[in-house]
């Protein structure tokens, strides 16, 4: 019955099938089915109908125009409601590609049991912090420092580094990765890199460490026995962060408590 009311809309503003059909993309014939079926339903004529598929407006039509557009109109206030119901109940977490790997698997299975639309996304820790104060996730885990003010930051764990692998090429993470800015401290007290590839995923390079090619400073959560590593001082350890926008929805606080119900370690 909509289709029939904006099909009918839309005659009545061109008094054309021809024009209401290309203004709404169907075929002209469906358009004339619309306003038959719908005349049928209201028991009366609303288009005189004339040659070239040109109308004329009948005395029922401008009567029932005011009340389609209203109808139309309630129609889109009900979608916008329970859809904007339904984001209330959405949940958008960002995580790291050592948070995504480590933090995020203890967590999905805690909302596991909520009416939730759940997204989690993996990020570097730079974009994350930005989406966050956008308003675009409702949470993220970071391992870099959080300089915003807008944003809430609550500690969740500290990550060590090791020196992994071996071999002449460095594999760096990219510019607002976490552990690219250690590897420019590292190379500031040490040498420079002469070989270098730059690799956007945590995954592929542990790939790459465990074929035995590449070194690079990484996590130790993230490497297993077969990688061999050398301890850093500790100053090559860093925060696991978890961050949100105030102020917060009450459901929000709810998986805010949640999360920091848990133990990471």
């Amino acid at each position: 019955m909509l289709q029939y009311i904006r099909t009918f809309i839309a005659v009545y503003q061109t008094l054309s099938f021809t024009d209401a059909a290309e203004k709404l993309f169907i075929s002209q014939p469906s358009v004339s089915t619309h306003i038959k079926n719908l005349e049928q339903e209201l028991k009366t004529e609303l288009f005189i109908r004339g040659k070239k598929a040109i109308v004329q407006a009948t005395e029922e039509a401008d009567l029932f125009y005011p009340r389609a557009q209203k109808i139309l109109l309630e129609w889109q206030q009900t979608q916008d409601f329970f859809r904007n119901s339904a984001e209330h109940n959405s949940l958008i977490v960002g995580a790291s590609h050592f948070s995504a790997l480590t933090i995020l698997p203890k967590i999905i299975p805690e909302f596991s049991n909520l009416s939730v639309r759940m997204t989690f996304e993996m990020r570097n820790s730079s974009d994350l912090i930005s989406k966050v104060s956008q308003g675009l996730f409702d949470f993220a885990f970071v391992e870099q420092p959080v300089l915003d003010s807008s944003l809430s930051v609550v500690p969740i764990a500290m990550d060590k580094l090791v020196l992994a692998g071996n071999g002449d090429y460095w594999l760096l993470r990219e510019p607002g990765a976490s552990t690219y800015e250690h590897l420019k401290r590292y190379f500031t007290q040490n040498e420079l890199p002469q070989k270098s590839i730059t690799i956007t995923n945590t995954d592929m390079i542990i790939a790459l460490l465990k074929q035995g090619f590449g070194k690079t400073i990484i996590s130790k959560k993230l490497i297993d026995g077969t990688i061999p590593y050398t301890n850093l001082d500790s100053t090559f350890q860093r925060p696991v962060n978890l961050i949100y926008r105030e102020p917060k929805s009450e459901f929000q606080q709810i998986i805010l408590n949640i999360i920091q119900s848990l133990k990471f370690s």
